[in-house]
């Protein structure tokens, strides 16, 4: 019966490769792949058995990685914000009035 459940969940993968994340979504992917690395974990040891939900990982694998890119470049420049001061921001290592 859970074999089945899974069956019936992958064959949703073409429609979720079909829908494209946008930067906003970063977020959700990551949170979305992390939920599916847990959810394929549970599911193995529930099972006993070595459960692949390798099409699921690699239909999110480059939006992850590119999701992964966009919160650190996010975050690298919020500190950088940070770092030049409230109301200004740096250009070339010289502060410059916003």
């Amino acid at each position: 019966m859970r074999a089945a459940a899974v069956d019936w969940l992958l064959q949703f993968v073409p429609a979720l490769a079909g829908n494209e994340p946008t930067e906003a979504d970063a977020s959700a992917v990551i949170a979305a792949y992390d939920a599916l690395d847990s959810f394929a974990g549970e599911l193995g040891a529930k099972l006993n058995r070595q459960v692949t939900l390798d099409v699921l990982f690699r239909s999110l694998q480059s939006y992850y990685e590119r999701a992964t890119s966009a919160v650190a470049a996010a975050a690298e420049h919020a500190a950088e914000a940070m770092q030049a001061g409230p109301g200004r921001d740096r250009i070339g290592g010289t502060r410059v009035s916003g």
